[in-house]
């Protein structure tokens, strides 16, 4: 620590010496800022909850190694190496303070000379608050959160300590209009809220409003993907690399998977310095997106991928460097196509050992900061089986099996397409047969509204999906396309059912579009295989590794015939333990060729609707009588055309805040205002999804699942973030002759409150429907 304040005071000594116009040769300099202790917040929150939601384990390793990579890797002088990290009292120029932070980025801005280069990097906690200033689309400002944050103070409106994205872009850029170039790193959440503390198997480096005592401020619309720190306008000359995009939340855990005592570290920081040790900083910052998301796959990560915004042709090796670029990836888990599990309570708290459902070789039980996967046991004899790294929270229930053997046979499925994935991601570095595959997303506005989607990019349901898949090579290829969706299932995209995989050299499948629905929910992909084709023989089969979302894979039912070392190689990966292989079509030696293109299906941040311009053009508005939680009172109704049909109705006094969604078509016809009076009176508005959007207070929806007329699912978002925190299933048995609660609630829920898939509609072209509909709520 004194160390750092001499080199700091040295610094400071050398600024008043005149700066040269030109630096001899181009240099290096960087500022690493690792926040893990946060002391002010402990002294006002208890001491549990400091350690399980405040207190980072991995920030300080994160500078260390990182400044390590710099000086040793790529050559930077550890004299142009500033450190902000920890907490020493005795030292506090080196506290990684708000004050400390933004003086040093000022300083290199004094600094630098043409042609040089900045790194910054932040590892710590990060939020979002209310934007003051207007200039946030969303309302929200994202912020970095120094050691010396303290709570937020109502008067000035403000979080003490923190800083502000605009503030960080301001400094970025006057270190680029002195004319350096600056690369920016922020290992650190955006949005989000936290996920489970304690001891679990991932920690978000992100602050809660409750923690930090902000207003709770839901985002207006969408946030932006690419939004973050760096925010402030033009970016020239400027890179910002985020751990993941607004809305997300980084991780730390124990890093690389699969060791045992592995450290503490920040996931996005971990990857980065592993690549840079590989690669020397080949290539260019666009290039290193696509390697680092490759590596988010290895390690078996379920949540947003790297993104880098601004200037993507910066070399992360440095001005005026060229440097070939390596064939390997970095390396964050150990090579094992088992699937590591661990058992733990609703809280995320380890369970001592016990009975366990099954004993499989492929699925060993280990520690839950060691697991991939965790498993809870369920009051009902069930268990709840959830991604141990997930960047939306530990806390999240991707499947809800019922018994044993059901759960070994959902982990058997999620084992296969996530090897899949591992297997498509080693292999990001080293293709060559020249395979492309390119998607397209267009949302409700039409062709018009058509996008190029970039890897983890978002897209949302209601949109229409376009895949492109090419051969670019100059060899004929065996190719098959699959969709690895959320729930685990595989679906053959391509070739069609009567088509030929064979693709000659500049040839390419008929485009594959699709309607995106919400029922599948999360990280999904579309995943190509491709083999050099045999001439002499008939075509590689690859159908058989097709399989509905959670279905027990049944490779050798599926797939009968001969066998090669394409399907041996996807039978050792995709079916974890499983020996021999059949399918028609020997790949022998040929190299196989896996690609593997990302997105996430996520819907907006829903916005209570407005009315109606006018009841002529859109609908019937009519005054009555609603039921509300309060008791009877004035409201109004209006049955709202959709798309293809009246879909909605809109209720409440000035603003809206009950809408029904019924995408049957079975609203009374536009202008039958005592039809549509009758057909909302019982205040359930009649429809098979009810959502209620008060001001003030949890948002509520209520779904009809089996379309029976009575509503028998009800979700609750508390905190307006698209995560129910409480589900209630309603009880159809009376209790004796005694009128009770039909609702039964269901603790340690967390599933997403709007899902038009929630509902059994009678048809694709009804779901459809009911999804657009829903559209225009969350756009």
């Amino acid at each position: 620590m004194r160390r750092g304040a001499r080199l700091l005071a040295g610094v400071l000594l050398a600024l008043l010496a005149p700066r040269p116009a030109v630096a001899d040769a181009p240099r290096t300099f960087a500022l690493l800022v690792g926040c893990t202790s946060y002391p002010f917040l402990a002294r006002s929150l208890d001491a549990a909850t400091y350690d399980a939601k405040v207190r980072l384990r991995g920030p300080a390793a994160d500078v260390a190694v990182f400044g390590d990579v710099l000086t040793t890797t790529l050559g930077v002088p550890a004299a142009h190496v500033t450190t902000l990290v920890g907490w020493d009292d005795a030292a506090p120029l080196t506290n990684p303070t708000r004050e400390n932070v933004l003086r040093g980025l000022v300083r290199l801005a004094r600094t630098v000379a043409p042609g040089d280069r900045v790194v910054f990097l932040f590892a710590g906690h990060g939020s979002r608050v209310p934007d003051l200033s207007g200039d946030e689309a969303d309302g929200l400002d994202e912020v970095l959160l120094p050691a010396d944050v303290r709570t937020f103070e109502p008067d000035g409106r403000r979080v003490p300590g923190a800083i502000l994205d605009d503030e960080v872009g301001v400094r970025l850029r006057a270190i680029r209009d002195a004319g350096a170039t600056v690369w920016a790193v922020f290992d650190c959440c955006h949005a989000g809220t936290m996920a489970r503390g304690g001891d679990g198997p991932t920690r978000a480096r992100q602050l809660p409003a409750a923690i930090l005592g902000t207003p709770d401020v839901a985002p207006r619309g969408a946030p932006e993907p690419e939004a973050g720190a760096a925010d402030g306008g033009d970016l020239r000359g400027i890179a910002a690399t985020y751990a993941v995009g607004a809305g997300a939340k980084a991780v730390e855990m124990r890093l690389p998977r699969g060791v045992a005592d592995a450290p503490w570290r920040g996931l996005l920081s971990f990857a980065l310095a592993e690549d840079l040790r590989r690669t020397k900083g080949a290539g260019d910052l666009a290039a290193l997106d696509a390697r680092l998301a490759a590596a988010y796959d290895a390690v078996g990560f379920h949540g947003a991928s790297p993104s880098t915004e601004g200037e993507r042709s910066l070399a992360p090796s440095g001005p005026g460097a060229i440097v070939p670029l390596p064939r390997d990836l970095p390396t964050l888990a150990a090579p094992d196509a088992r699937l590591r599990i661990a058992r733990v309570d609703a809280r995320g708290a380890p369970l001592p050992p016990a009975r366990d459902p099954f004993t499989d070789a492929r699925f060993p039980w280990v520690a839950p900061d060691a697991a991939d996967w965790l498993l809870t046991p369920t009051p009902f004899e069930g268990f709840h089986l959830r991604p141990a790294a997930w960047g939306g929270g530990a806390d999240r229930e991707l499947l809800v099996a019922d018994d044993g053997p059901k759960t070994l046979a959902a982990l058997v499925q999620i084992a296969r397409v996530e090897n899949l994935v591992r297997l498509a991601a080693a292999q990001a570095s080293t293709r060559t047969l020249g395979l492309t595959v390119r998607l397209e997303v267009r949302g409700p506005g039409g062709p018009g509204d058509a996008r190029p989607l970039r890897e983890r990019g978002t897209v949302r349901p209601g949109d229409d999906l376009r895949i492109d898949v090419r051969n670019a090579g100059a060899r004929t290829l065996d190719v098959w396309v699959f969709l690895l969706d959320a729930g685990y299932g595989v679906s053959v995209l391509a070739p069609g059912p009567v088509a030929t995989p064979r693709l000659r050299p500049g040839a390419s499948f008929a485009a594959v579009e699709a309607f995106v629905t919400d029922t599948t929910l999360g990280v999904e992909r579309v995943l190509a295989i491709a083999v050099p084709a045999d001439e002499a023989a008939p075509p590689v089969d690859l159908r058989w590794l097709a399989a509905p979302p959670l279905e027990a894979a049944r490779a050798r039912a599926r797939a009968p015939g001969g066998s090669g070392a394409l399907a041996d190689l996807l039978m050792a990966y995709a079916f974890a333990g499983a020996t021999g292989s059949r399918g028609p079509g020997s790949a022998d030696a040929r190299p196989a060729e896996l690609t593997s293109v990302a997105w996430t299906t996520a819907w907006g941040t829903v916005r209570p609707p407005t009315w109606p311009a006018g009841p002529s053009a859109r609908g019937a508005r009519v005054a009555g009588r609603h039921a509300g939680a309060d008791g009877p009172r004035v409201a109004t109704a209006t049955a709202v055309p959709g798309a293809r049909g009246r879909d909605l109705v809109l209720s409440g006094d000035e603003v809206v805040e009950v809408v029904g969604v019924d995408a049957r078509g079975t609203l009374p016809p536009i202008g039958d205002v005592e039809a549509l009076e009758h057909a909302r009176a019982s205040g359930a508005l009649a429809t098979p999804i009810v959502l209620r959007l008060p001001a003030d207070g949890p948002w509520e929806a209520t779904y009809d699942t089996d379309l029976d007329g009575d509503p028998d699912l009800r979700l609750v978002d508390a905190d307006h973030d698209g995560w129910a925190e409480r589900q209630e299933l309603r009880d159809r048995e009376p209790v004796g002759n005694r009128e009770h609660d039909p609702w039964m609630p269901e603790a340690g829920t967390r599933v997403p409150w709007l899902r038009a898939s929630y509902v059994a509609w009678p048809d694709d072209a009804t779901a459809e429907r009911a999804v657009r509909a829903l559209r225009s709520l969350a756009p």
